[in-house]
């Protein structure tokens, strides 16, 4: 009867207790909605200022979302701790500190999932976890996020349907691009204008139209992303200064570049550069200034395409976004290497070099920060084993004193208090148990995916973490497949990667980072890595061991050795042209002073000379200046060849008109010294060249053959000869010749080489240098065959032209 008793007692008070949670449910679910829309205003209110005081401390703005935290957490406000908690993420997203934005994300996307009628929010929350993996680089894993938050959206209201939904699509879209899958980057993009068609928001619907725009133009398909871009700029409703207007502005602009439109092009840019700056939209700089450096190294423009690329890679560099400062830096270096200016390039390849160093590093950081939430998850692991053992003795509790409970009210609550924290503690073992598996996994997937070379080593030495890049590299380097598990000095021993890694986790042990460039020999070929080390501790500051990060940096290497050898090349042309100069500037003194002294000598007693002495006089003084004036001509040719002021202009003319001229100047010469001059060319071949720039050399190869031929037994001649599409010209003579030895020394530039003519001649040195340059304007080369004795024969060819290309004036 007593028992019976007890169990009528315990059953009324469950029932009083069961009563009085409906009624308390009943209560909160009539003040849910009116407590709701007051935590929203505040949580509103946190937000704007929150983000407004980030911009100045970002510090600063987390405090405040912190006592937002504490003041919705001691009211127990679960929906509006997790919206603290998502702005939290999001504030740290746009901080670059990756691992504190998961953390908070994933706690308020937990928060959410407590709610059946706000858990749509969660979704919202995944897509800023997928834009972290998105910034890494990590591009699957970001779809991994985004994937799922589409379904969660279904349950909410219709904007916040059409914006999730949308937003989802998009950044899916944007990681298609990516991969460059077009074709599913474009059905993500006009699925999510798909969805903001059903919304009177011409700003979204502008955006959208934006991405499909960008989808085409990456496919060369130029007129349907202009006609893509038009419809958006007609959008009913869409203000002309929004900022997805001028987007839109700005993708036309970008598309007129690439379409050849220059002007139009900068009237475009010119409209968004003066919005985007002076309302300070800095969601446009990026690609506004790449947009606007390459409209100007289109028109060649360099100055007003150095401004604009430096001013994006110094914007780039001051929000550490180290991506966009490299694409910057790049530019800069494209621009320098169009202008021949390899110093600017090598100091801009240098940048590059040190930004990839950087933004290695970076990622290096937040894959450190990936490692270290996954120890911490290890540990929470051991706090849920804990919370396993607590519950495993609460229910030997309840077991023990079931009899005990049945008697006494008091009890009978507590036992029901101790269920209710075991059924929590149980969820939460299980939860943590699934986010450890699932960081586990997206650990592996983000450094199985990464190009670089990540190995994690423990104090003793046994690798923790190998990715496939790693492995693949020691296989292919000394034939040895390493793996998780495996201790690396024993693995490595007798090879020659032992002795490396053997410093470098004694080196770990002392000092907490630093980087080395490492060069390796894999089939018959040399690689260059920049290996970045760091050694991991535990919480209490103990060594746990290092992780070492390597990227191939090979090109960037090889890229550097072939500026240093172009500086070098270009330091022994300057010397060379110094010493020309030097020669010159002693040849044109002894010709000037020496004509100044004769013209005194005769000034100063000039009735003392008989006529025929000062005949002789004369004579010499005419001589020095005929010397004079062709080192001077000769000078001023070669100068203009080498600094760009010689414009080819090539025209169809008839050669043999053009030699006949050649002849007419150089018959004084000729005559004097009773030498023939000869042409074997048809009277009608008419070849494709700048005629005065074929005129000067033919004239210093005639003169120059004149030179070094004996007089009264001599002859020149101008041969031409068919090759195809060619002709080879050659001018012949049978003088003096040049050895072999000498051959070699003839193009080596001006003032390096002369020597005497067969009448005593003097030579300036600048001759055949000057048709050298002439002649490789001309996509020529000007070749010599000679012997000893037997005279030289120099040639280059030109292209056959057309006598119909010629005006009566030419043919004759």
């Amino acid at each position: 009867m007593k028992l019976t008793k007890d169990y009528t007692v315990l059953t009324l008070l469950v029932l009083i207790f069961s009563i009085s949670i409906v009624y308390g449910q009943s209560l909160n679910d009539a003040m849910e909605d009116k407590e709701d829309a007051v935590m929203d205003s505040i949580i509103n209110h946190f937000q704007q200022f929150a983000w407004k005081v980030n911009s100045i401390s970002p510090d600063l703005a987390q405090s405040y979302l912190d006592s937002a935290s504490n003041f919705t957490n001691a009211r127990t406000q679960t929906l509006a701790l997790a919206k603290i908690l998502e702005i939290k993420g999001a504030l740290h997203l746009a901080n670059l500190n990756y691992k504190e934005a998961s953390m908070a994300l994933r706690q308020s996307i937990n928060l959410y999932n407590q709610s059946d009628k706000h858990k749509f929010r969660a979704g919202f929350a995944q897509i800023e976890l997928g834009t972290i993996y998105y910034n890494l680089g990590q591009y699957e894993e970001a779809i991994k996020f985004y994937q799922p938050a589409i379904e969660l959206f279904d349950s909410a209201d219709k904007a916040n349907k059409v914006y999730g939904k949308s937003l989802a699509h998009n950044n899916i879209g944007l990681c298609q691009l990516q991969f460059k899958d077009y074709s599913g980057a474009l059905k993500s993009f006009n699925k999510g204008l798909e969805y903001r068609l059903t919304l009177p928001q011409p700003e979204l619907i502008a955006h959208s139209h934006n991405y499909i725009a960008r989808v085409h133009s990456d496919l060369g398909h130029y007129a349907k992303a202009d006609s893509v871009i038009d419809k958006g700029l007609a959008l009913n409703g869409l203000d002309t200064n929004d900022l997805w207007y001028k987007q839109l502005e700005l993708k036309k602009g970008h598309l007129k570049i690439l379409q050849g439109n220059t002007h139009e092009a900068q009237v475009l840019l010119g409209k968004v550069n003066s919005y985007a700056y002076t309302n300070k939209q800095e969601e446009l700089y990026e690609e506004l200034n790449q947009s606007l450096s390459k409209l100007y190294i289109s028109t060649n423009e360099f100055d007003q395409a150095i401004a604009y690329a430096t001013r994006g890679y110094r914007e780039q560099l001051a929000g550490r976004d180290y991506k966009g400062a490299i694409a910057f830096a790049n530019l800069n270096k494209e621009i320098a290497l169009q202008q021949g200016n390899t110093e600017d390039a090598l100091l801009y390849s240098e940048k590059v070099s040190a930004l990839k160093d950087s933004f290695i590093t970076q990622n290096s950081i937040a894959l450190k920060d990936l490692m270290n939430l996954g120890g911490e998850m290890i540990e929470a692991q051991h706090e849920n084993n804990e919370l396993q053992n607590t519950k495993n003795e609460y229910s030997n509790v309840i077991e023990d004193q079931k009899d005990l409970l049945i008697a006494s009210v008091t009890l009978i609550i507590l036992l029901l208090l101790i269920a209710y924290i075991v059924t929590q503690l149980n969820n939460k073992l299980k939860e943590n148990q699934k986010n450890q598996r699932e960081l586990n996994l997206r650990i592996l997937a983000v450094i199985n995916r990464s190009e670089s070379l990540i190995i994690s080593l423990g104090a003793d030495g046994v690798i923790r973490v190998i990715n496939k890049p790693a492995v693949n590299f020691f296989k292919n380097w000394i034939n040895i497949e390493l793996q998780a598990g495996d201790q690396m000095e024993e693995k490595l021993l007798g090879t020659e990667a032992f002795s490396s890694w053997k410093n470098a986790l004694k080196k770990s042990k002392s000092v907490k980072h630093w980087k080395e460039v490492s060069q390796f020999n894999i089939k018959k070929q040399r690689y260059y890595f920049l290996e970045n080390f760091s050694s991991i501790s535990h919480k209490d500051g103990s060594y746990a061991g290092l992780v070492m990060v390597a990227n191939d940096i090979t090109k960037e290497h090889e890229f550097n050795i072939r500026m240093s050898e172009q500086n070098n090349s270009l330091e022994k042309s300057n010397k060379a042209k110094e010493r020309m100069l030097s020669i010159l500037a002693h040849d044109l003194k002894d010709a000037v002073y020496s004509a100044h002294s004769l013209s005194e000598l005769v000034l100063e007693t000039p009735d003392e000379f008989p006529k025929e002495e000062l005949i002789h006089l004369f004579s010499l003084l005419h001589g020095n200046f005929d010397k004079t004036k062709s080192l001077l001509d000769g000078l001023l040719d070669w100068i203009r060849t080498q600094t760009g002021g010689l414009d080819i202009n090539p025209t169809p003319f008839i050669l043999s008109n053009l030699v006949s001229e050649v002849f007419e100047a150089c018959y004084p010469k000729s005559i004097s010294k009773k030498i023939a001059l000869s042409m074997e060319i048809p009277s009608d071949l008419a070849v494709s060249g700048d005629r005065e720039m074929i005129k000067t050399v033919l004239r210093n190869l005639v003169n120059n053959s004149l030179k070094y031929t004996q007089p009264e037994s001599g002859c020149v001649k101008v041969i031409s000869e068919q090759d195809g599409d060619m002709i080879c010209i050659s001018v012949k003579d049978n003088g003096q010749g040049i050895s072999k030895e000498n051959q070699k020394k003839l193009f080596q530039g001006p003032g390096k080489f002369t020597t005497m003519g067969t009448a005593k001649e003097q030579g300036t040195g600048f001759g055949l240098s000057l048709c050298k340059e002439l002649i490789n304007l001309h996509k020529s080369e000007l070749s010599v065959n000679s012997e000893e004795g037997e005279g030289s024969e120099f040639k280059f060819q030109l292209p056959m032209a057309h006598t119909n290309d010629l005006s009566k004036k030419q043919l004759h």
